[in-house]
């Protein structure tokens, strides 16, 4: 609640230090042009359910149409919800489970799908900090980028060894210290359900590799939502600066993860990044506004069908298997 506070705190600010006026006037000089950006998000949408679709290994795959709309589901309650960017990753293997995929695989699928969304964050921050030392300031930003690079990497690595390891294994039994001997075994059962689906995930290299492949894809297509927002603005940019603001802004954005939707970081994140593109604060602001209202015409609706889909589930019937 405090980090929640904290953030809306620092957005009220930077709406009115930049002045409500001036940001109203860019937003009536985009008009209905506004709406091509939650359109433009069936792109990476698509990345996304696709990069997921590889992680499944059960033998029974869910519908596209499932993936699609659990993905859609999984995105919103990251975007709005103060779920330190994870809720939506449990949101989804509760969909899964609740149409019968066995637990095991359905939990690797979204934790494996996680583990790649941080790698290649990681790799995109890099590439934006190497874009930008490349193009302004490349001595300072050199340095910042390895110092970047051994932390996300280190992260990264560790994150996988751990579940390399049998992560799940090792809660449980810190799990069973708390519990009844009956509940202890059940919950020693699902983790090494979902270590096995893990290694079995990790060995599957080919399918790996699609995915890791994906979602890199997703991470470039966002920089088109950049550039697509900026020139319906009125301030078109190359897209390398696109790439730049966009995976600058991620970053921090994810570095902010314990407050919701990362409010006012990532709003700060694109006036300091778009001042060393050349873009003034104003427009650097309305930019991050696109992404919010983006995430409120695309996510509001996802929560409201997740809130469906759980009272659905409570009723008789409506407990029935919807692949």
């Amino acid at each position: 609640m405090l980090s929640f506070i904290v953030g809306v705190g620092m957005l009220t600010v930077l709406v009115l230090w930049q002045g409500i006026e001036g940001l109203s006037a860019i937003f009536q000089q985009a008009g209905y042009r506004i709406w091509w950006i939650p359109v433009f998000y069936a792109l990476p949408l698509g990345c996304a359910t696709v990069s997921w679709h590889y992680l499944l290994m059960g033998d029974r795959p869910p519908s596209w149409r499932f993936k699609l709309y659990a993905t859609w589901i999984g995105l919103g309650v990251n975007w709005l919800l103060p779920v330190a960017q994870i809720g939506g990753e449990l949101a989804r293997a509760r969909l899964l489970i609740k149409r019968q995929y066995a637990i095991g695989p359905a939990i690797a699928s979204v934790v494996g799908d996680k583990t790649l969304q941080v790698a290649t964050q990681a790799l995109y921050t890099l590439t934006g900090l190497v874009l930008l030392a490349a193009t302004r300031t490349q001595n300072i930003l050199g340095r910042g980028a390895l110092i970047s690079v051994l932390v996300m990497g280190f992260v990264t690595v560790m994150f996988y060894r751990l579940q390399r390891g049998g992560l799940f294994q090792r809660f449980a039994q810190v799990a069973q210290r708390f519990v009844s001997a009956t509940s202890g075994e059940a919950i020693d059962a699902i983790a090494l359900q979902v270590d096995q689906a893990l290694q079995q995930l990790y060995d599957a290299r080919r399918r790996l590799a699609i995915a890791l492949a994906l979602r890199s894809l997703y991470r470039l297509v966002m920089a088109g939502e950049v550039w697509l927002a900026l020139w319906i603005l009125g301030y078109p940019v190359s897209w390398v600066d696109a790439m730049i603001l966009e995976s600058l802004g991620q970053g921090v954005r994810s570095a902010a993860f314990a407050v919701p939707g990362g409010l006012g970081a990532q709003e700060g994140g694109f006036i300091l990044i778009g001042a060393a593109l050349g873009l003034p604060p104003q427009v650097s602001l309305a930019l991050s506004l696109c992404k919010r209202f983006r995430e409120l015409t695309l996510g509001v609706p996802g929560l409201i069908a997740w809130q469906i889909e759980e009272g659905r589930h409570l009723l008789p019937w409506g407990k029935r298997r919807d692949r």
